[in-house]
């Protein structure tokens, strides 16, 4: 078989403070405490689904930016700096991952770029802007120059910050690769001007530090907002999704923000026009 597969799984549930108290901790610590989960994370668990990478059949390619599919995870929320819909990325690995062979493509150095433009639009983005044809794509990949294949053993599980920019892999190999994929949700949004006392979160730290500031007052000028997945969308939804979209993409390209020429060759939508 090839391909690239989601499996829902089945209704069973692995609640990770009792099941898998390291990778709980892991993650608490990383968002600055269980006290910055929902319900201090008594309910963050993890499903059997899984997604695999069977292998395309295709010769191996190394990871660059003028590929297609580069993203930004979060499909179903206005992308703002502190958005707190995903507060953190996790990756469990359910088989090992050898070298060429479907690792997750991760742009390393992408949190960098990705935070002066969130930084820069505290209207925030539409979700579809930075999903894997998204407009802005080409524009962050581009500032990019560090890229890795995610490998590892089966039982390991990688904390990606939410800003990492990501895509899939070619697996030229007889390995399935089996992982999952979770946003870990915030109480609140992200803060970058703490008071003494109230510790920042690494992945708050690392914004910051991106932004080469020791703290920052940002506050959104419009309100936070769920977003209907492009998938699930109906055809009413859709049509209103792609007007707000085009909207914002005009509003770029009148600020300066205009996709790359070479984007709109590769699949990526463009507001070059």
């Amino acid at each position: 078989m090839h391909g690239y597969v989601r499996t829902t799984g089945s209704d069973a549930h692995f609640q990770l403070e009792t099941q898998a108290p390291r990778a709980f901790q892991a993650q608490a610590d990383a968002v600055g405490g269980r006290v910055r989960l929902p319900k201090n994370g008594v309910n963050l668990a993890w499903s059997d689904g899984a997604i695999a990478n069977l292998g395309t059949g295709t010769g191996w390619h190394p990871p660059k930016p003028r590929q297609p599919g580069w993203h930004k995870d979060g499909w179903h929320f206005r992308h703002f700096l502190n958005s707190p819909e995903q507060g953190l990325l996790t990756v469990p690995i359910y088989s090992n991952i050898l070298p060429q062979s479907g690792g997750t493509f991760i742009a390393t150095d992408s949190i960098g770029p990705v935070a002066r433009l969130l930084a820069k639009h505290p209207e925030g983005l539409h979700a579809d802007s930075v999903q894997g044809s998204g407009y802005v794509i080409p524009n962050l990949i581009e500032q990019c120059s560090r890229f890795e294949e995610l490998t590892g053993e089966a039982g390991d599980m990688v904390l990606l910050h939410p800003y990492v920019l990501h895509r899939v892999s070619e697996n030229t190999s007889d390995r399935p690769r089996f992982i999952a994929n979770a946003a870990l949700v915030l109480n609140d949004p992200m803060q970058f001007d703490r008071a003494v006392g109230d510790p920042y979160s690494l992945v708050e730290l690392a914004v910051l530090r991106a932004l080469q500031t020791n703290s920052l007052e940002f506050n959104t000028t419009r309100p936070m907002q769920a977003v209907v997945p492009g998938p699930f969308r109906s055809e009413d939804e859709r049509s209103k999704q792609n007007r707000l979209l085009n909207q914002e993409m005009r509003a770029m390209a009148a600020t300066g923000l205009i996709t790359s020429t070479w984007g709109e060759s590769l699949g990526y939508a463009s507001n070059r026009r």
